[in-house]
Order: structure tokens, then C-alpha cells, then sequence
């Protein structure tokens, strides 16, 4: 936007090791009506392998943090770079 800024928020999903199921499918028209259904659950490992779970799970969601930081900074140099020639 040349007034405003047209992208006011940046969010992010990342499901690892979880049960999702599509919401999209190869054979659908391009906007097609995805209806409400309830969100999807994942067990629990056994308690003895609960803790390594936990580990992992926060070491995911930092790679993913990097991740996005990453491609943020690769779209404001662009950005800039359009910018400025």
C-alpha cells in the first residue's frame, strides 16, 4: 500500500508429528466451501517418553521461529532493495 502497510499481521502453523487431516484435496475447484468440523487430537506419548516429546516439541517451534525470521528478512531485503532502485 502506498498509504498503509498492506500486510498488518504474519502468522504461522506448523503441525510436526501430529495427526492433521487435509483440509484441501487435489481434486476440489480452487475456492471451494471448507466446512466447520472439529479440530483434530493428537495422543499423548506413553509417560515415558512424554519428556523427550516436550524437548522436541520446543525445539520445533525454535527451528520454526528461525524459519519465519529467516523468510521475513529475505522479504524485507527484497523490499528494500525494490525500493531503492
Amino acid at each position: 500500500g502506498d498509504d498503509e502497510p498492506q500486510v498488518t499481521a504474519y502468522g504461522l502453523e506448523e503441525e510436526v508429528d501430529y495427526y492433521a487431516p487435509a483440509f484441501r484435496f487435489e481434486d476440489e475447484d480452487d475456492n471451494p466451501w471448507i466446512p466447520y468440523r472439529q479440530m483434530s487430537e493428537t495422543p499423548l506419548p506413553e509417560n515415558h517418553l512424554l519428556d523427550a516429546r516436550l524437548r522436541k516439541e520446543k525445539e520445533d517451534a525454535i527451528n520454526q521461529i528461525n524459519h519465519v525470521r529467516n523468510v521475513l528478512q529475505q522479504i524485507k531485503q527484497e523490499a528494500n532493495h525494490l525500493l531503492n532502485h
